[in-house]
């Protein structure tokens, strides 16, 4: 009886609720997880998640009339795809919209990093962004030329280690290139096409309807790729868009639960 109030309810929907995305891993993952491990919630601005489902067919057409009707339909080859739509953006997400991966960098010391030869008026950053106790010396050897704040250079952005240079210092004339010290907060690095094109991620959605009803979705194995423009220069909040494929998930055997592809729990 109880089975049979679950299927007969009916609601309207209009879902929000937190993201999860975990990697696909038969090899460390339970199949009571659908072999999803190293699960993380997105942020909380999420625009939209949307699926398309679309079965191929094909017609054998019949040879009596004349007319070559449609004499039955042979079903095809079977498709899942989603989009995700993001607004708030974290770095393993923007790292995987870039083909990278998110590497925390420890904060630290760096001596003598080298500039390109420099005149007045251009412009240099450095390898390491958050930059404080910048100093600038020249190559001549024994006691090197220190540049001067504010006269031979000027910080434009020490968080993004933007370095301006003002005038070269004469009487004496500095020896270029000239070298750097500095210390650089922490940061983090991503190193773009530096992963593979698509990534086997799973979804988790934990809907939740306007009226407090809720239901999950969960999609365990998905080829995860970036879709449309990314703004870095934007009047507006820029969206973050994921398209891909939910795959065949062999490992799940046809679990009564899951199937292979894709799970939907309608909860009361």
């Amino acid at each position: 009886m109880a089975a049979t109030i679950q299927t007969t309810k009916s609601q309207s929907w209009k879902g929000q609720g937190p993201i999860l995305w975990g990697d696909y891993d038969p090899a460390t993952g339970t199949k009571d997880m659908a072999y999803m491990v190293n699960v993380e919630a997105f942020p909380c601005g999420n625009r939209t998640l949307s699926t398309t489902l679309t079965k191929e067919t094909s017609t054998i057409k019949e040879s009596c009339s004349g007319q070559r009707l449609d004499l039955e339909e042979i079903a095809g080859p079977a498709e899942m795809t989603f989009t995700l739509e993001l607004q708030h953006i974290a770095p393993r997400l923007l790292a995987h919209y870039l083909y990278g991966v998110a590497v925390d960098k420890a904060a630290g010391t760096v001596t003598a990093e080298t500039l390109p030869t420099v005149a007045a008026g251009d412009n240099v950053f450095l390898r390491h962004p958050n930059a404080s106790s910048i100093v600038i010396e020249d190559s001549t050897s024994g006691t090197p030329i220190e540049l001067v704040e504010d006269t031979h250079y000027e910080i434009k952005s020490p968080e993004h280690s933007h370095i301006k240079i003002l005038a070269l210092p004469t009487s004496p004339d500095a020896v270029q290139p000239f070298k750097v010290d500095y210390a650089h907060a922490a940061y983090v690095n991503i190193a773009a096409f530096t992963q593979a094109n698509a990534v086997r991620k799973g979804i988790v959605f934990n809907g939740i309807n306007h009226n407090g009803r809720k239901a999950r979705l969960i999609m365990p194995c998905c080829s995860m790729v970036p879709g449309g423009d990314y703004n870095w220069l934007s009047d507006e909040p820029i969206t973050m868009q994921f398209t891909g494929r939910v795959l065949y998930a062999s490992e799940l055997g046809n679990d009564p639960e899951y199937g292979n592809f894709a799970r939907v729990d309608w909860l009361d």
